[in-house]
């Protein structure tokens, strides 16, 4: 199936946060939609369901996701793994993570790159 939204290279720190982990998982999120990112951990993800709390300078976003794929070795960085995320995300979580992608798409995203699909009018 295609994708529904366009997705915007990134590089920002991130935690995978869920009831069956013991503690909080560092992450980096490689790139981000308003449906999902794809993030790099230096350990396996060993859960269905997470948090993915995205940390953009003070800026902090937390939505909810599963994992989707086991992406394999993270390109940028041979100790980590690769997993995409598809988001579940609410209407008290959509603005947000809104305004993370448009900061992805306005400035450091992929210059040119077009929306797939108008997420403003959701």
């Amino acid at each position: 199936m295609p994708r529904q939204y366009a997705r915007y290279p990134c590089d920002l720190e991130a935690r995978i946060l869920s009831k069956d982990l013991r503690r909080p998982l560092e992450a980096r999120v490689r790139n981000l939609s308003m449906g999902g990112a794809m993030v790099s951990l230096k350990t396996a993800l060993p859960v269905s369901r997470c948090r993915l709390e995205i940390l953009d300078g003070t800026d902090r976003a937390a939505v909810d996701a599963r994992v989707v794929r086991d992406a394999g070795p993270d390109p940028k960085d041979p100790r980590a793994r690769c997993y995409g995320l598809q988001f579940e995300f609410t209407p008290r979580t959509e603005p947000k993570l809104r305004a993370l992608v448009d900061r992805m798409r306005g400035g450091k995203g992929a210059p040119g790159a077009e929306l797939k699909r108008d997420y403003w009018s959701l």
